[in-house]
């Protein structure tokens, strides 16, 4: 793994590489004024827009993009502006507008022109997935343009399966244009990222499209383009049953071997981030992977007993990696006693893994809470830690194992609700007809919980009434020494009145809503959360802005203007200062690890999200507590970071709570998150004071 500084250079490398290229686009359209205007229209705040629920200012901007188009009609910026509107205003008149048009568009204009639109395209194709016949079509009469393929693969990106139903016929049409007549083109690239991606869900229908995969790779010369195909047609073979996991550890090796991310050229740092994604499902798959006999755990319990984890053999095995000092390990604990009674005589157990270093505080909460079942002791004398042979990184870790002994799913962090009934029932029923191993594929293949029962949790009541004045959503302007003023915004709960002290959280954007407007940043992460809660939330919420150019880091300007701010907001509202926790998206994860280290006691916890931190810094972090989150399909800010920085804390002494959301991506990582509501019963226990 690469250190972090020359993860930055590579970084700064594809920078300059991006910026030379947009500065050759506009050297070599320097006389289209059709681009320039383009360009500026795309550059308005069309994110500021998306918070305007009266469309005024939608509306607006796809005005702009029509008025575009009209005054150059059929040019590669007047579709584009098309493309734009259509893509980022899809409900306002002017975006329905621009839709239609660019349907017109495209039945009669170049196909290099349109090829161009969806190369600089900013928006969700998917809001225009209803114009993929009308592209199949255009493709259809100009089969030859060598620039065909580009259209092909974003009716593929538009016409995606976001769930688990079939792909519809626009998809399967152009997916096999692409395999048959278009496996060689260099357009394709996106395609084949897209089916990678999808693979990590684990979607049933991201198999039937394996063969497209080796026929691009047959055929196709194309770095970029192999780079993408070879790791997703590992991914698919991976979410394949279990007899075919010894195929894709030597597709992930071949990957690994042929994609070493040492070839200098545009797309490298992808290259680079898929290569330490597949060392990962490689670590996977050679231990303690799906599909594989949990190795042998021998050892005594809480009281002292001998105990091994074969003698469960025979019996449907919840194996549960837990300690007292861990939040999400206790609240599971009510889920647990319920699997027991509700799986009472059957061949059913659950086996712990107890992790406090105080076999007397286990005792206790094993007393306190009714807790039936054994539980290893982690650490027993000078012997190994069990967790060291299983490479534990986030409490609770559970394993799920069939009468055989094998491995039939894995949690890193709590399992969604329904999951646990579901899946034990599953394999009970194999276990009560003593199924030998080799009839156990059907069994394994009906244990996905369906997308329509996973995450279901009943709603509270939902709160009614405006929020009083001086509450909800505040736009405020912070001052600094200099004059400089910056705008960022305050939650205040409904609830406050002045007259107790509340929690506070300071919340750190990503990259993406840099700004000045002081509204770009409030559009996704905890905000987001916090109007689905229908501004019902118990703590004071503090949501600075970094400018462009600037990050959360503790150096920095913006992580120095983002303290400063809390301070003013500390000064003016009554905030209870031992209860002040630090959370951040990718770039503000980053920034959380930061600020944190820099001054551990100001913070009563922290909740990075999907980015790492300075590894030379955990000591300073090991009492600050700490839940982490990841996605492990991040193919932007790879997994791997957090872990390195989890484990960093632990091997200085600190507790940090981990959970890695199979199947996540970058961009939904932050919504699983701040959707916890455990996530905020803990941060309200958290107390500096009490540390």
């Amino acid at each position: 793994m690469l250190s972090l500084s020359k993860r930055r250079i590579l970084w700064v490398l594809l920078l300059a590489v991006t910026v030379t290229s947009v500065g050759v686009w506009f050297f070599l359209f320097r006389q289209a004024p059709d681009i320039r205007e383009y360009f500026s229209i795309r550059r308005a705040n069309w994110k500021a827009a998306q918070d305007d629920t009266s469309q005024t200012t939608k509306n607006y901007l796809a005005n702009r993009c029509l008025d575009l188009a009209q005054k150059y009609p059929g040019s590669v910026g007047g579709v584009s502006a098309l493309l734009l509107a259509a893509t980022q205003a899809p409900d306002a008149p002017a975006g329905k507008e621009a839709c239609q048009k660019l349907a017109q568009q495209i039945e009669t204009a170049d196909i290099g022109c349109r090829a161009v639109t969806f190369d600089w395209n900013m928006g969700p194709l998917e809001t225009i997935q209803k114009l993929a016949p009308t592209i199949l079509a255009r493709v259809r009469q100009t089969p030859d343009h060598p620039r065909t393929a580009r259209l092909l693969a974003a009716v593929c990106i538009m016409t995606k399966p976001r769930d688990e139903g079939d792909p519809p016929p626009s998809y399967l049409e152009a997916a096999d244009l692409i395999a048959d007549q278009y496996a060689d083109s260099p357009d394709i690239c996106h395609f084949c990222e897209s089916l990678g991606a999808s693979a990590s869900g684990s979607p049933p229908w991201v198999g039937r499209f394996e063969r497209h995969l080796r026929a691009i790779l047959g055929v196709s010369k194309d770095r970029r383009v192999r780079c993408a195909a070879q790791f997703a047609l590992a991914a698919v073979v991976q979410s394949s049953p279990e007899d075919r996991q010894a195929e894709a550890e030597t597709l992930f090796e071949q990957f690994c071997s042929e994609f070493d991310a040492k070839h200098a050229y545009v797309y490298q740092p992808c290259e680079q981030l898929l290569n330490g994604l597949a060392h990962d499902q490689l670590k996977e798959l050679r231990f303690r992977a799906v599909g594989k006999s949990a190795p042998e755990i021998t050892g005594i319990d809480l009281d002292g007993r001998a105990m091994t984890l074969s003698q469960y053999r025979g019996r449907v095995v919840l194996l549960n990696f837990w300690g007292t000092w861990c939040f999400p390990c206790m609240k599971l604990i009510p889920h647990e006693l319920e699997l027991v009674a509700r799986f009472q005589g059957q061949p059913f157990d659950i086996v712990g893994v107890n992790c406090d270093t105080e076999v007397e505080k286990a005792r206790a909460a094993v007393a306190r809470t009714k807790m039936t079942w054994r539980s290893f002791r982690d650490q027993a004398g000078d012997g190994p830690a069990i967790t060291k042979g299983w490479k534990i990184l986030g409490y609770p870790t559970l394993y799920l194992l069939d009468h055989h002994g094998i491995i039939r799913k894995r949690w890193v962090g709590s399992p969604s609700p329904g999951e646990l009934p579901h899946m034990v029932g599953v394999l009970v029923d194999a276990a009560r007809r003593k199924l030998p191993a080799d009839a156990m594929q059907p069994i394994v293949a009906a244990l996905p919980l369906p997308d329509s029962k996973r995450n279901a949790a009943p709603a509270g009541p939902p709160t009614t009434g405006a929020p009083r004045p001086g509450t909800g959503f505040l736009d405020k302007v912070f001052r600094a020494a200099d004059q400089s003023e910056s705008k960022y915004v305050v939650f205040v709960p409904r609830t406050y009145d002045g007259s107790s002290a509340l929690p506070a959280i300071l919340f750190l954007h990503g990259s993406g809503s840099r700004g000045s407007d002081g509204r770009q940043h409030m559009h996704n992460g905890l905000a987001k959360a916090i109007r689905k809660k229908n501004e019902d939330f118990p703590f004071i919420v503090i949501f600075p802005q970094a400018r462009e150019g600037e990050d959360w880091t503790a150096e920095s300007a913006g992580g120095k203007r983002a303290i400063a701010i809390l301070t003013e907001v500390q000064k003016d509202y009554r905030i209870d200062t031992d209860r002040v926790s630090l959370t951040g998206l990718s770039m503000g994860g980053q920034g959380t690890w930061s600020l944190a280290a820099a001054d551990p006691k100001r913070w009563a916890a922290m909740v990075p999200i999907c980015h790492g931190g300075n590894t030379k810094t955990a000591a300073r972090l090991k009492d600050v507590p700490c839940w982490c989150f990841h996605g492990d399909a991040d193919k932007m800010i790879p997994a791997q970071l957090s872990r390195e920085m989890v484990q960093a804390i632990k091997d200085a002494g600190g507790r940090p709570l981990y959970q890695e959301f199979i199947g996540v991506d970058h961009d939904t990582c932050a919504d699983r998150v701040y959707g916890l509501p455990d996530l905020y019963e803990w941060m309200l226990l958290q107390n500096r004071g009490k540390r």
